[in-house]
């Protein structure tokens, strides 16, 4: 039996973005090019295969939350918007670290109007019957 790991990669990467945003360097024109988001990511992408030993990991990632805010039109209502820090913008982090995700060969997926948290479901209810599944979220 394979050991599948599934990752809530949005809610991982929320989380390194904050534990690590003061982690970077500055370029020759004295701009800070942030790099904590992508060491902590990365890193614990390392320590989960390291402690888990799977035999795949899968990254699921967040594509809105068109279906359920169709359910129910409060859905997230409450929720602060994501402020953006000084010449820095989340979402092309995200989409860098894709990138680099990509070259190292992980799995990844995406769903436009689905959240990360639907497609673990769908994930886990296709591949549960011939492996054991560990879905990484503190969600």
């Amino acid at each position: 039996m394979n050991k599948i790991i599934i990752i809530d990669s949005n809610n991982l990467a929320h989380r390194c973005l904050y534990a690590y945003k003061d982690l970077g360097f500055k370029d020759d024109k004295d701009n800070f090019i942030h790099t904590g988001l992508y060491y902590g990511f990365i890193n614990n992408i390392l320590f989960i295969n390291k402690e888990f030993k799977p035999n795949n990991i899968i990254l699921a990632w967040d594509g809105g939350s068109h279906f359920r805010k169709t359910l129910f039109p409060g859905y997230k209502q409450k929720r602060a918007k994501k402020k953006q820090e000084e010449g820095r913008n989340y979402y092309e982090e995200i989409k860098e670290l894709s990138s680099i995700i990509k070259d190292l060969g992980i799995q990844q997926f995406h769903t436009y109007k689905e959240e990360a948290d639907d497609l673990i479901g769908t994930l886990v209810k296709k591949l549960r019957k011939d492996n054991k599944i560990i879905i990484y979220s503190n969600d």
